[in-house]
C-alpha cells in the first residue's frame, strides 16, 4: 500500500460518479486530515489552503483487488476495483531494492551502521589534527628589553644587519640561543604524525568492512605489480556484485512491467504509431507476428526476456580485452585441434563439445555461440559420412581404367572385324557384279557376230 495526499478537488475527479462510486456530498464529508508540519498554526486560512486527505491505496494480491480508503471516512472504502492492470505479478511495481538486512526484518540497515564507530573515531581524530595543525607555528619568548630580537623576526628583510647597543650584555646572556625560548613545535609535529597514522588505520578498517578497496576508489600504488592490483580489483568487487545484480534485476522488472502494461492496454495502432513502424523498412513484414507474440500473455512470458547487460554501461576497454582473449583462445584451440580432426575425423564431435565448453565461459562469445554450434554440427555430420581412402580410390580408379581400356580394345576389334566383314561382303558383291557383267558382255558379243556361212 501507499499513501496519496489528495485535495478535495482531486478526490472529486477521481472518486465521484460516474467514474467513481461516491457522490459530491459523500466526498465533501471526507475529512482533510493532513497538513504540512511547518505551517503557521495561528493562520487558519493558510492551514485550510494546504490541508489534504490521506488516502490509502491498497493492492490486495489475495483477492486481486485495489482498495482506496480514508481513515476518517467511516462509510466504507472510497473505491474498489478488480485487478486494473492484469499484470502477471499483480503488483504494479517490482520487488523493492534492499540494502543490508537482518534475518528478522525487511527494514534495511544503513551501511553507515556497520562502521559508525570507526567513522566517529575518524571525526574525532580529524578535529584533533585540525587543532594541532593550527598550533604548528613558530612561537617563542624573548626578554622585553631586547626589541632587536622582535625586529629580527618580524620587520627585517633579506641581508639586513640589525645593530645591538648593548652587545656585551647580550653576549653575556648567551646570545640568541639563550635569549629566545622557542615553542616545542617538534612535539606537536610528533603527535600530529601519530594522529594521521591512526586515522589511516581507521580508514583501512572502514574499507575492510565495506569492501571498497583502493582499486575501486581509483587509488593505485605505483610500487605494486599489475597482478597485485588485479587481485585487489577482482576480490574488492565481490561484495558489490550482488548489489549490481540486484539493481539490474530491479530495472529489468520495471521494463517488463512497462511492456506488460503497454501490450495489455494499448491498441495495436497506438503501439505502431509510437514505435514508428512505417520507417522500419524490410523489417515491417514481421510486425504482425511480433504483435501477436507480445499480445499473447502465455507466449510473451515464455519468449520475451530482457537481458541485464542492456541496463549497465559496458567498459569499452574491458570489452575489447574480453573479445581479444576470446579470439585468441578459440584460435589456439582450432590450431591445435584441426590436425587431429583431419587425421581422425571421428574425434570431431568431441572437439566440438570441448570448444563449446570453452566458448560458453566467455561473455564475449554469446553473440557467436550459435554460429559456432552450427559449424560444429556440419563438421560432425561430415565426419559421420564414409571417408575417402586414397589407396582404395587409386585401385578402384586403376580397375576402372583397365576396364575402360579392355572395353575400348574389344570395341576396336569388333569394329575391325565388322569392317573386314563389310570389306569381304563388298568384295564378293563386286566379284558377282563383274561376273554378271562379263557374262552379259560375252552374250552381247555372241549376239552381235554374224551367223557362220556354210561352205558349199
Amino acid at each position: 500500500w501507499r499513501i496519496v495526499y489528495m485535495t478535495r478537488e482531486a478526490m472529486r475527479d477521481r472518486f465521484m460518479q460516474p467514474n467513481g462510486r461516491l457522490t459530491k456530498e459523500e466526498i465533501d464529508a471526507i475529512p482533510l486530515d493532513y497538513e504540512p508540519r511547518k505551517l503557521d498554526k495561528s493562520d487558519d486560512r493558510t492551514r485550510e489552503l494546504f490541508k489534504k486527505a490521506k488516502v490509502y491505496e491498497i493492492w490486495s494480491k489475495a483477492d486481486k483487488k485495489v482498495i482506496w480508503l480514508c481513515k476518517g471516512y467511516e462509510k466504507g472504502p472510497l473505491d474498489v476495483k478488480d485487478d486494473p492492470l492484469k499484470l502477471r505479478g499483480f503488483f504494479p511495481f517490482p520487488k523493492p531494492l534492499f540494502a543490508t538486512m537482518t534475518n528478522g526484518s525487511l527494514t534495511p540497515v544503513p551501511d553507515f551502521a556497520q562502521y559508525q564507530d570507526q567513522a566517529n573515531e575518524i571525526d574525532q581524530l580529524t578535529q584533533r589534527i585540525s587543532l594541532l595543525t593550527k598550533a604548528l607555528r613558530v612561537l617563542g619568548l624573548y626578554p622585553g628589553e631586547m626589541n632587536e630580537i622582535k625586529r629580527l623576526l618580524q620587520d627585517t628583510q633579506e641581508l639586513e644587519l640589525i645593530p645591538v647597543p648593548n652587545w656585551a650584555m647580550y653576549a653575556e646572556k648567551g646570545g640568541m640561543d639563550k635569549c629566545i625560548g622557542w615553542f616545542p613545535v617538534e612535539k606537536v609535529a610528533e603527535v600530529l604524525t601519530k594522529l594521521i597514522e591512526n586515522r589511516e588505520v581507521l580508514k583501512s578498517d572502514v574499507y575492510e568492512i565495506t569492501g571498497m578497496s583502493d582499486i575501486l576508489r581509483g587509488v593505485s600504488d605505483p610500487e605494486e605489480t599489475a597482478t597485485a592490483q588485479g587481485i585487489k580489483a577482482q576480490w574488492g568487487s565481490v561484495r558489490t556484485k550482488d548489489r549490481q545484480k540486484e539493481v539490474q534485476r530491479f530495472v529489468r522488472d520495471i521494463l517488463r512491467i512497462k511492456a506488460e502494461i503497454i501490450f495489455n492496454h494499448f491498441k495495436p495502432e497506438t503501439i505502431l504509431e509510437i514505435t514508428n513502424a512505417k520507417g522500419m523498412g524490410q523489417s515491417a513484414q514481421f510486425i504482425p507476428q511480433a504483435l501477436a507474440l507480445l499480445q499473447s500473455p502465455a507466449l510473451r512470458h515464455f519468449r520475451v526476456d530482457i537481458e541485464t547487460d542492456s541496463t549497465i554501461q559496458p567498459d569499452e576497454a574491458e570489452e575489447k580485452a574480453a573479445r581479444v582473449e576470446f579470439l585468441t583462445a578459440v584460435g589456439n584451440f582450432l590450431t591445435a585441434a584441426a590436425p587431429l580432426v583431419t587425421a581422425q575425423p571421428m574425434l570431431a564431435p568431441m572437439f566440438g563439445e570441448m570448444l563449446m565448453f570453452g566458448v560458453r565461459a566467455f561473455k564475449a562469445g554469446d553473440q557467436v555461440e550459435s554460429a559456432i554450434e552450427k559449424a560444429m554440427q556440419m563438421v560432425a555430420q561430415a565426419a559421420q559420412q564414409p571417408q575417402a581412402n586414397p589407396e582404395a580410390d587409386k585401385a578402384k580408379a586403376d580397375i576402372e581404367l583397365a576396364r575402360e581400356k579392355a572395353g575400348a580394345e574389344i570395341e576396336i576389334k569388333r569394329e575391325k572385324n565388322q569392317a573386314d566383314i563389310e570389306l569381304e561382303r563388298e568384295k564378293m558383291m563386286g566379284q558377282q557384279v563383274l561376273a554378271q557383267e562379263r557374262t552379259q558382255g560375252e552374250l552381247a558379243i555372241k549376239a552381235a557376230q554374224p551367223p557362220p556361212q556354210v561352205m558349199q
